[in-house]
């Protein structure tokens, strides 16, 4: 039996050390991960000064967030719909800009703290002012050509669609977005679904922001999350990643990633 008299100094010390516990971020071990990428301006895409380097909005994210875990974060380039499989069967750990599907949710451990952007339709700019669609269920039917992504998921609504016969025939799929924003210019396809920001920096990158625009029908405003592969990372793991993603936001650190990439 402990003494009276030596009692309270150890009660002290543990609750000292359990309110440390609470304030230092967890780590785990020698960890390592790695991360999908692809050219996919402003969220992750090489440097043009060094083109080694990985850069981007979602890139310095979960670079700062990795920092904060004392974790390393390593990074691969690959196309998404490669990325979704890479995951699966735990080759690579992480990706990000993922939407939450049941299909994915089975091999996934989703973040719980989403970054919102929403999934616009780029149309050519002369069709702008008259596309007569206000949802997307809309161009189910039409002749209407609309390019998509293998494998993205762009929003609840079109993961049903697709599904459909007369929506799936109006879909041209391509792997590569930048092929899409091509046969847009070239009136061989009549939209493209793509993230607002990314879709406008793209298309100004490819010298097109003349033939191009946004439309006013919006995909989707649902958030985007980091996704983790269940073959390779616990779920405590993820948790103290939010944890520490959420720190990242509430501190404006976040915000000034992206205003730094929006400039």
């Amino acid at each position: 039996m402990i003494p009276h008299n030596q009692r309270c100094p150890m009660y002290a010390a543990l609750i000292i050390s359990a309110f440390l516990m609470l304030q230092v971020p967890a780590t785990f071990g020698a960890c390592s991960k790695l991360m999908r990428w692809n050219d996919d301006p402003p969220y992750s895409f090489s440097s043009p000064d060094n083109p080694g380097k990985v850069q981007g909005i979602s890139v310095e994210t979960a670079k700062k967030v990795f920092q904060q875990m004392e974790c390393e974060l390593r990074f691969i380039k690959m196309p998404w719909a490669r990325g979704l499989q890479e995951l699966r069967v735990g080759r690579i750990d992480l990706i990000s800009g993922a939407y939450k599907t049941a299909e994915r949710e089975v091999y996934a451990n989703y973040s719980q703290v989403g970054l919102s952007s929403p999934n616009i339709l780029f149309v050519r700019t002369k069709d702008a002012a008259t596309l007569p669609w206000t949802r997307l269920e809309q161009l189910s039917g039409t002749k209407f050509r609309l390019g998509v992504q293998i494998n993205v998921s762009y929003s609840s609504e079109f993961d049903r669609l697709k599904s459909t016969p007369d929506f799936f025939k109006i879909m041209v799929p391509q792997s590569d977005r930048e092929v899409l924003w091509k046969m847009l210019a070239l009136n061989r396809i009549d939209g493209v679904i793509a993230d607002e920001v990314t879709g406008i920096l793209e298309i100004k990158q490819l010298g097109l922001a003349k033939e191009i625009k946004a439309s006013s029908l919006v995909v989707s405003q649902k958030p985007a999350y980091f996704a983790f592969s269940k073959q390779t990372t616990m779920s405590e793991f993820v948790a103290e990643f939010d944890r520490q993603l959420q720190q990242l936001i509430d501190d404006g650190e976040y915000q000034a990633i992206v205003e730094h990439y929006l400039k």
